[in-house]
């Protein structure tokens, strides 16, 4: 009975540190891909924040931007020539 309860919880403690691990090389990766200064290691909600404003600065910021002048001056280009 004991060691039947030990052999779980090992085996239980060997699934959550593959699930830890896992975690962390998601946030690793998430580590490369963001722009940073060398040296410098952020904590794991500080990256999540980081990706949260770079993916609204250089992709919605840009996107929007990008429709914006299109349809400006597609708009123009069709109405005044």
């Amino acid at each position: 009975m004991e060691q039947e309860k030990r052999i779980r919880r090992e085996i239980a403690n060997s699934n959550e540190r593959r699930r830890m691990q896992s975690i962390n090389a998601g946030f690793q990766s998430l580590r490369t891909l963001l722009p940073h200064h060398e040296g410098e290691k952020l904590s794991k909600i500080m990256n999540v924040l980081a990706t949260q404003y770079y993916y609204y600065y250089y992709y919605y910021y840009y996107y929007y931007y990008y429709y914006y002048y299109y349809y400006y001056y597609y708009y123009y280009y069709y109405y005044y020539y």
